[in-house]
């Protein structure tokens, strides 16, 4: 039999195989406060590598992002800190996936915010 590769998929000569959807799972951790600190994290699992980014808003307004790129990795997480301000503000981590099929694709959001009263 002779062997061919197609868009990076090796398979018999002549035929198309297509690289399967990517499938993530993405999770947004509700922000904490620690020592004087709004703590905002996340991350995803997904069947090709990915990047992560992950955004701390304050009352809907972006104020802080972290990001990592995990390269060949499969599980990718972050996570930032952010000074926190008098008065009681709505905290939310919005975490943002790209992952690397062949070419990219921006893959999906997810947002947990608090309800605490800091």
């Amino acid at each position: 039999m002779i062997l061919g590769a197609v868009a990076g998929i090796v398979g018999p000569a002549g035929s198309a195989s297509a690289a399967p959807a990517p499938n993530c799972t993405i999770h947004a951790d509700v922000p904490t406060y620690s020592g004087g600190n709004i703590v905002y994290s996340g991350g995803a699992t997904c069947n090709y590598p990915l990047f992560v980014e992950i955004t701390l808003q304050d009352n809907g307004s972006n104020v802080a992002d972290t990001e990592t790129d995990c390269g060949a990795n499969v599980y990718c997480s972050d996570l930032g800190l952010h000074p926190n301000r008098q008065g009681n503000q709505q905290w939310c981590s919005v975490v943002r996936v790209v992952v690397f099929t062949p070419g990219m694709r921006d893959y999906g959001t997810k947002k947990a915010c608090e309800t605490a009263n800091w």
